[in-house]
């Protein structure tokens, strides 16, 4: 819907801070509202999209736009077989640009990876 949000919990927080991003999340975020019903103040929960075992990391995916700001900086750890931002990941997308730009082609490296 083109709406941003962010949240910042340096200075104020729950325990939702220590949810980190994951490319294989095991949690969705949802806008949810509590006491009221105006959209501009929406609290955000968080919903499990499968079961998740003891002691299990808890997960969202940050999405594009935040590695395209945060990933100039630092590379996602999450350890997946089907991680898209760690640094082997944005090696093999660089590669992958320049290979195309000398063969004369697009350049693509930006476009989401195929989920297959």
């Amino acid at each position: 819907d083109g709406e941003l949000y962010c949240i910042d919990a340096r200075f104020y927080g729950n325990v939702s801070r220590f949810i980190n991003h994951h490319c294989e999340p095991n949690l969705v975020p949802v806008r949810v509202f509590m006491s009221h019903q105006d959209l501009r103040f929406p609290r955000i929960a968080f919903f499990s999209t499968r079961l998740i075992e003891a002691g299990e990391q808890l997960g969202f995916d940050y999405g594009e736009r935040f590695w395209d700001i945060k990933g100039k900086l630092f590379s996602c750890r999450c350890g997946s077989p089907k991680c898209r931002h760690s640094s082997a990941a944005l090696a093999q997308r660089q590669a992958g640009a320049q290979a195309a730009q000398e063969d004369g082609l697009p350049d693509t490296s930006s476009s989401p990876a195929d989920p297959l």
